[in-house]
């Protein structure tokens, strides 16, 4: 350390600064890499993530409207021909948003966890899909009696009239 003490003024201030700028350079190399790092990650997320995340909410927003419209079907209250008719209409465009909303979520990339919870869920989609063909089949069939003149005992106890 003698020979630093026996240096000029003007040397030791330069390798103060030298080290300052060294530090400096590290610094904003750290930051870069990280700044890089950071964008690619929002990028992914952005592009890639999000789509998905949108699609599966308008599955999800559109399978509630499904149950909602099953409810109308199954409510004695709603047995007018003109809301049951736009219940079953409202049901099928919920459908047609499903099956694009579907088409999209099934090309964007997916990690192997997502792809694992995604079988799954398509496996449980057909189950629902079955039990509401059972449920819409039903109401057809129950249309078409009540239009035949039945009176089923819980309308007629309410005064509902067919």
């Amino acid at each position: 350390m003698n020979w630093f003490k026996n240096q000029k003024i003007s040397f030791k201030i330069l390798s103060a600064f030298g080290i300052i700028a060294f530090i400096a350079a590290l610094i904003g190399f750290v930051g870069y890499n990280g700044l890089t790092t950071a964008n690619e990650s929002i990028d992914e997320i952005g592009l890639v993530r999000m789509p998905g995340i949108k699609n599966l909410l308008k599955i999800n927003a559109a399978q509630n409207a499904i149950i909602v419209g099953e409810r109308g079907l199954i409510n004695t209250k709603m047995m007018d021909p003109v809301i049951r008719k736009r219940q079953y209409d409202g049901i099928k465009k919920q459908y047609t948003l499903i099956d694009e909303a579907w088409a999209k979520y099934e090309s964007a990339p997916r990690t192997d966890f997502e792809q694992e919870l995604w079988e799954q869920f398509v496996i449980d989609f057909q189950k629902f899909k079955e039990k509401d063909k059972d449920l819409i089949d039903l109401s057809h069939e129950k249309d078409e009696l009540i239009a035949g003149g039945l009176q089923f005992p819980i309308l007629v106890a309410k005064g509902i009239k067919a």
